[in-house]
This record gives C-alpha cells, structure tokens and sequence, in this order.
C-alpha cells in the first residue's frame, strides 16, 4: 500500500527501522509477488469486465526496467492502461515494446464496441480492420497542438480554441444527465459547432505552413476528425469527449517513477501491472484500497478456484452495503 498508493518505495526499510523493526528489501518484494499471485484473479475478472464494456479508453507510459542482457543498464518498458468509463475498471498491461503487442493481444477475441486513444499511430494499425470497433478520439491531445499554436503567436489558434471550449462548455453543462440526453444535446448543439471547428481547420490548413505549429495542429485534427467527431453521433452518449480519465488513471505511475526510478527484472512487470491495476479500480469504484485489499487477500487465500466468486472492488463495495 504504501509503495503503490503513496508512492513509498524502498524509503519502507528505513521507516521500519526507526520503529525497531529490520525489513530488507528483498523480503517486501517477495510480499508484494505472493500478494500479485493471489490477486491474479481479480485481475482477470477487471480484464474481463472491461473487455465486455462496450467502451475502454487506452493510454500507455513509460517505465524504466534493469536489462538481464546489459549489468547496471535499464531499458525502456510500457505500462498499457485500459479504463472502462462505464464499468469503474482500470487494468494495466506490462510490455517491453511499444508497438502493437499490447493492444492487438488485449483485445484479440473479445473488445467489440469503442476504442478510444490518442492520436499515437500505432491505435489506427491495430483497430483499424476491426469491424466490430468504433474507434473514438482525444479532443483533448487535438486542443493541445492548438494551445501550442496560440503561444507561438498565431492568429487563427484563438477562434480555434474558442470552439473547443464551447465544446466543453456543453459537456460540462450534462455531466450528469443520462446518455441518451447527452447524445441528444450533442446532435442539436456540439454538432454545430464540430462544423464551425472543420471549417476553421480547413481554412488554417490552406494558409498555413505544413511543418508550422498552426499546420500540424491543423492537419492533426482533419485527419483524424471521424474519431473526433464520433461522440456526436447517434447512441454515443456514453463516449467521452476526452482521453482524459484514462490519463488520470496512469499519472499515479508518473510519480512512482521518480521515487523507485525502474523495475528490477522485466519478470517484475506483470506483478507491478496486477498491483495497480486493483488499486486504480478500487479508486475508481471510491473503495478504501487497504480495506478492500485485506477482504480480498484474506478470502484467496483460502479459496480454490472453484469458489473464489467475484472478488473486485465492486463486488467488495456490494457486500460492504449488505452488511
């Protein structure tokens, strides 16, 4: 808890030591694999709810791993995150590439609904012959480019910007109303302005320099307008606008990094994603994640596969209100 939660690592060892009490390193290693073997399978089971979503947001990030190939060299690793807006669940996938692997063996038998990603190339190889897919995108990365223009003084990034807050003017005003209201609202009100948004992209885009912050912020936004523009459309109330929650879900992995600084062996990635990937979901279900994880540990570790029974965050949560 405290190294995954609040961002402890091995600073632990000298906290107890203080208290009296020798801990080495290598033994809270050991706890934190025994507790990622149990909690396998409430890893499977968020893998499987958000699988069976409908919608999952993807992000990824970097981690520094120790290379067994190179003695006292780090390599670069990946942390996927797949988030269900719609099902309280975050689950995290270790890998040492960036490419395709990830995503592509993610949602190799099941995923049918929408994807939503950043602009990163790899998203449009992986989704992109998947009839069964809708493959939404980041307003949020597209308006950056545009803030980016904007401070190097161009003219045409203010109206631009302007549109986009009028974007999220209206998703501000029906962050709690029902799906099918938000998709309604959108058709008469965000429609109109995803229009003005083209146009203003179209214009810029023919005055501009290609290589220009103005022309790569133009020309990122046309190219990918169907994944922009796609939570307008009809029955996609329950798509965001945004890539941001999935974002919110990776940053507490940003801190770690500068706290534990790299993984030990790339074998420790798996581990790492299980751990994060129940403490992410607990955050998101509003579950104390200790509360929850002496609930869980304690009911694995004398079930057998047989009679675990549903042990997430959510079901926790469940059990919790019928006391």
């Amino acid at each position: 808890m405290s190294r995954f939660c609040d961002h402890l690592p091995y600073r632990l060892e000298q906290i107890a030591a203080r208290q009296g009490v020798t801990i080495d390193r290598q033994k809270m290693s050991t706890w934190v694999e025994h507790a990622a073997v149990l909690l396998k399978t409430v890893y499977d089971q968020l893998r499987n709810t958000v699988l069976k979503s409908g919608y999952v947001q993807i992000d990824e990030t970097p981690i520094s791993v120790i290379d067994p190939e190179r003695e006292g060299a780090t390599r670069k690793g990946w942390l996927w995150a797949y988030h269900a807006p719609t099902a309280s669940a975050l689950v995290f996938d270790f890998n040492l590439s960036r490419v395709q692997e990830s995503p592509k063996s993610f949602f190799e038998s099941q995923g049918a609904g929408v994807i939503q990603t950043d602009g990163y190339g790899v998203y449009p190889i992986v989704f992109g012959g998947r009839k069964d897919i809708e493959h939404a995108g980041c307003m949020a990365h597209a308006r950056r480019m545009w803030v980016n223009a904007n401070e190097s003084g161009d003219a045409a990034a203010p109206a631009v910007l302007a549109e986009i807050q009028k974007l999220y003017r209206i998703e501000a005003e029906i962050r709690d109303a029902s799906p099918q209201e938000r998709s309604a609202v959108r058709e008469s009100r965000s429609t109109l302005v995803m229009a003005n948004l083209h146009r203003l992209c179209q214009q810029t885009l023919a005055q501009a320099l290609p290589a220009s912050a103005t022309g790569r912020a133009a020309s990122y936004m046309l190219d990918r307008w169907p994944q922009l523009e796609l939570f307008t459309k009809p029955n996609m109330g329950h798509v965001l606008i945004d890539n941001n929650p999935v974002e919110r879900g990776i940053r507490p992995t940003a801190i770690d990094r500068k706290n534990w600084l790299f993984l030990g062996h790339p074998t420790a990635g798996w581990r790492t994603a299980v751990i994060y990937s129940i403490i992410g979901s607990c955050k998101l279900a509003k579950v104390n994640p200790y509360e929850y994880l002496v609930w869980a540990l304690q009911r694995l570790a004398t079930a057998t596969t047989a009679d675990v029974g549903l042990v997430t965050p959510l079901d926790y949560l469940a059990v919790k209100e019928q006391r």
